[in-house]
């Protein structure tokens, strides 16, 4: 049902995605619309929650390839003479 907070969107595909979507639909007794949103919403919220511009989503790759101590920044042990 569309609500009046709803966006409208429009979206070419290709005809034979359309079929499978018209399909789909039939079989499952809904209209497209609603296929379309559970698809995008799915899609979405598989997504990292990493924003793609942050350092962490930038260097993912290499995160943890290191070994070492896993408190390093936090112990006093690993601070021991710096600063002096």
């Amino acid at each position: 049902m569309l609500n009046t907070a709803d966006k409208v969107l429009t979206v070419r595909v290709p005809k034979s995605l359309g079929e499978k979507l018209q399909r789909a639909a039939d079989r499952r007794g809904c209209n497209k619309s609603r296929i379309i949103r559970e698809a995008l919403q799915a899609t979405l919220s598989q997504k990292s929650d990493l924003d793609e511009n942050s350092f962490l989503a930038q260097a993912q790759d290499i995160v943890g390839c290191v070994e070492g101590p896993s408190d390093l920044s936090t112990h006093r042990r690993h601070f021991r003479g710096y600063g002096s």
